[in-house]
């Protein structure tokens, strides 16, 4: 039999957590009440012993009479979820080696659901813990994506090893400025952290949900006490940076994070990770787990969690249903709350379905993509937008396997086809796409976006001006093999393909090709319309202005000024500043 603790339990919660083998913040009651706050839920452990092996799941249970929907049964029907983060069911030692536990805490929970009248149950999962095991014998696990974890087991030294090398150039770098990190213990700085936490997730344009109350942090802070912790870095008597850190036994959270952009060359995020794995060794920690990208994707955030160390997690949801009936009735009257047509296919895979949004704007659709109270959880499956390639040649072919390869920023594309003005290439097929027509054809074909596949500088910046124009949304692409810092700005429309390096500090206009393998180290500025071709590698400092043009294989030492429309002949060496609308070639670099 399941027994049930509400916070009213909080000490026997407590203890029930104390039982089990590991467990994280996210299972604390104190934190439960932050996510039940100002909310008709209820947080609730469910709790299954059987002789000394014990498990338990943490939920929160929401009533559906909210919702409104003619399809609910009369009777106090609900529907549970997990707080926001990694919950998921614990256990203690016992459970793991006991026979059949598992499939026998699945049944005890699917009893318990119905008793309760749970029409459908969600939660995330704690990637450290491993916890998806428990919940095998019932419903549905899916893998969402990676996280990233430092190994604080491993010896100081070992850690730093995993290190990417422009993490570790960065992290120099900042001592070498002076910049300080310290554990503010007396949380002096907590009200700076609370506004440059503001400002970092309005410079970056963060969903509605990171946008914290003011309250929520300091409730956070007391629920927390001594678990929760603050890092500050400084530089030039300035707070530049600030991470806020949850620790709960051998596991170190890194939680929420801000930097000043106008001090982001000094690596800030990167000397702060340093300094905390210090301290969360010396505290005991085995894992600090950083996380994974926004949305489990692997976006710049997880390129950023993922040069501190190769340990890698799997970011699983789980999902059931517990009353078919009940469940599908809700769904089939929301269905007819869309005026009897299907549901949309950026909604049908929300889960439950009958929470999913009903109309909303795409803006809104985001920013509602994690709110509870509008519903729990929604794959990666979302629909594809439709993009067009202007241009047929080799370049628009290997721009065409970058979209293929990686979906940028967690959005997913289907190539339409290409456009092309050489009538030699009409009705060609590239990549299994056909060549539809010219480009002034672009209003034939539907589509949400466009990617220029044209090396020419001069007639990809034409082209680029004119679909802006136009209003056309031109997308930048990545490959998935590029490694592209953190704080590295983009212009629209670039493209980054396989085995490209961009360091910190970096800031690249549009339209602008960083072609395969290519590097640009920190601090450089790439000029719109500009291209760096293969193997091209660009040093510390480096200004490229636009439209210029960087041969195969040359490179240009730290510092130097590349001007306008300049040309770098392939296999050139720069060393010194290079003039607007010159051309240069040889070892070293000359002017002909």
């Amino acid at each position: 039999m399941v027994e049930v603790l509400g916070l009213d339990q909080a000490s026997l919660w407590q203890s029930v957590l104390d039982e089990s083998d590991a467990y994280d913040f996210y299972h604390l009651p104190g934190y439960h009440a932050l996510e039940e706050k100002n909310s008709s839920a209820k947080s609730k452990l469910f709790i299954y012993r059987n002789g000394s092996a014990m498990a338990a799941f943490p939920l929160i249970i929401s009533p559906l009479e909210e919702l409104g929907n003619p399809g609910l049964p009369p009777g106090g029907w609900c529907d549970a979820t997990s707080v926001y983060g990694y919950p998921g069911p614990i256990c203690n030692v016992k459970a793991r080696t006991q026979d059949g536990f598992f499939s026998q805490f699945g049944q005890e929970i699917v009893k318990a659901f119905k008793q309760m009248k749970i029409v459908a149950a969600f939660s995330r999962l704690n990637p450290v813990l491993d916890n998806d095991a428990l919940l095998k014998s019932i419903g549905e696990t899916v893998y969402l994506g990676p996280t990233v974890s430092i190994d604080l087991s491993k010896s100081l030294l070992e850690q730093s090893s995993m290190f990417r090398k422009d993490h570790k150039d960065g992290i120099r770098k900042a001592r070498s400025l002076g910049m300080k990190v310290y554990h503010d213990t007396s949380w002096e700085h907590f009200e700076d952290f609370l506004r440059l936490y503001e400002d970092t997730m309005k410079r970056v344009n963060a969903e509605k949900q990171y946008f914290f109350t003011r309250d929520y942090f300091w409730r956070l802070r007391e629920v927390m006490g001594s678990h929760i912790h603050l890092f500050v870095a400084e530089y030039d008597g300035k707070m530049v940076g600030g991470s806020i850190f949850i620790q709960t036994g051998s596991i170190v959270q890194y939680h929420l994070s801000a930097s000043d952009l106008s001090f982001k060359r000094a690596s800030g995020s990167k000397l702060i990770l340093d300094e905390a794995r210090s301290w969360a060794k010396e505290s005991g920690g085995k894992f600090l787990h950083l996380g994974g990208g926004v949305g489990a994707q692997e976006d710049n955030l997880f390129l950023f969690k993922s040069g501190f160390s190769s340990l890698r997690h799997q970011f699983v949801v789980w999902r059931l249903i517990v009353e078919q009936g009940i469940y599908e009735s809700l769904v089939e009257h929301h269905r007819h709350m869309l005026g009897n047509n299907d549901h949309p296919q950026n909604i049908k895979d929300f889960f439950p379905l009958y929470r999913a949004p009903i109309e909303l704007p795409s803006h809104e659709l985001k920013e509602k993509e994690k709110d509870n109270s509008v519903f729990f959880f929604k794959t990666n499956n979302v629909s594809k937008k439709k993009v067009l390639i202007i241009g047929a040649g080799g370049h628009a072919r290997v721009v065409a396997d970058a979209i293929l390869s990686r979906y940028h920023v967690g959005e997913k594309y289907e190539i339409v086809g290409f456009l092309d003005d050489d009538e030699r290439l009409q009705d060609q097929v590239r990549r299994g796409m056909l060549i539809l027509g010219r480009i002034s054809d672009i209003d034939k074909f539907e589509h949400d976006a466009i990617v220029i596949g044209i090396g020419d500088n001069l007639v990809r910046q034409n082209i680029y001006l004119e679909l802006k124009k136009r209003g056309e949304k031109i997308i930048t692409v990545v490959h998935p093999r590029a490694t592209i810092a953190l704080d590295v700005e983009i212009g629209e429309g670039s493209v980054f393909f396989a085995g490209v390096v961009v360091n910190s500090g970096t800031r690249i206009g549009s339209n602008v090709i960083v072609n395969t393998a290519a590097t640009v180290d920190h601090d450089s500025v790439i000029g719109s319309h500009t291209h760096i071709c293969p193997g091209v590698h660009l040093g510390g400092g480096v200004t490229v202005g636009e439209g210029a043009f960087i041969g195969i294989g040359s490179s240009v030492i730290h510092n130097k000024t590349i001007g306008n429309w300049a040309i770098i002949g392939g296999g050139a060496a720069v060393i010194r500043d290079v003039a607007a609308f010159s051309k240069v070639v040889g070892v070293p670099a000359r002017p002909i």
